[in-house]
């Protein structure tokens, strides 16, 4: 059926709408860990999100669309933040988040801080955009693709999908997808997968800025894919976060990643109005510290070098 349809003159390309998965891997055990101890990513020996913070920098009111599997828009600390999204898996407006994952990552983006509830996430004043594109932590190409399109006609300037299909090759999909994007000045960041292997759809993308996940130790996560196709590092080991029902608690995986960057990539878009695109993706690379690994592909994250 694939080959009848890529002979017709009408059609550019076919390929199988695969599923794809939340990147999550399993947490660490620390016992002793305090809640704060258990903030370690935002620190300064690792993010340093303080420097950033006291810079004025949290990435302004922009629209940040998070393509999951939905958010909880009632916890706590995103409250007031997250606006009405749509699901292009049920085709509805149902963004109820079932199993957790799209809450946390919304709360890595920006839960709210100085509040005296729960924890923070990076930005305090973005408004986040849920697009449920997978439910029970699996979806579809064709889900995300409609996602993605559907996030930036409503406004997201930036798009983050913490999910992964696994294929390795170049999708030519994804790649008319970041091209479009770019066209509508949005920028799209992705998990690099979880197969510890090289990086995988839709994070391979050009034109999409894939992301691997690090330990406290700063060294790749054994689980983390790596190497060409990785833009930045950022923390994804036992990462606490929102979670549906007003709740706190930990992820790991480089779905937990991505939303760091995302974050962090909205606080340069504010610092430098204007810029042109290439000089904003040289000054993302910039914003890094070297990395203990060098089979990683990219150095890690680190707020106190935005410019």
């Amino acid at each position: 059926m694939l080959d009848r349809l890529g002979r017709l003159l009408c059609v550019h390309a076919a390929a199988p709408s695969r599923t794809h998965e939340a990147d999550t891997a399993p947490v660490p055990d620390r016992p002793g860990d305090s809640l704060l101890d258990r903030h370690w990513a935002l620190a300064p020996a690792h993010l340093d999100a303080r420097s950033a913070r006291a810079r004025g920098l949290d990435g302004g009111e922009r629209i940040v669309a998070a393509l999951d599997t939905g958010v909880d828009a009632d916890h706590p600390d995103l409250r007031g933040r997250v606006l009405p999204g749509g699901n292009t898996l049920a085709q509805d407006a149902d963004t109820r988040d079932r199993d957790g994952h799209g809450t946390h990552v919304a709360g890595i983006l920006g839960a709210s801080g100085a509040d005296g509830i729960g924890g923070a996430g990076l930005c305090w004043r973005i408004r986040i955009l849920p697009v449920k594109v997978m439910d029970r932590g699996r979806g579809y190409d064709a889900a995300a693709l409609e996602g993605l399109a559907r996030a930036v006609r409503h406004g997201a300037s930036l798009v983050n999908m913490s999910l992964n299909s696994g294929d390795s090759r170049l999708s030519p999909f994804y790649e008319r997808a970041a091209t479009w994007a770019r066209n509508q000045v949005a920028w799209i960041v992705a998990s690099a997968g979880n197969g510890g292997t090289a990086v995988t759809q839709p994070a391979n993308t050009p034109g999409i800025i894939g992301v691997a996940a690090v330990n406290r130790e700063g060294r790749r996560c054994p689980w983390s894919n790596h190497g060409a196709g990785v833009m930045l590092a950022a923390p994804g080991e036992g990462i606490l976060s929102t979670l549906p029902g007003g709740r706190w608690g930990l992820h790991s995986g480089t779905s937990i990643a991505a939303p760091f960057v995302t974050g962090a990539l909205a606080m340069l878009l504010e610092s430098q109005p204007g810029a042109p695109r290439e000089r904003v993706l040289a000054l993302l690379r910039q914003t890094t510290r070297p990395a203990g690994d060098p089979g990683l592909g990219a150095g890690i994250l680190a707020l106190d070098r935005l410019p």
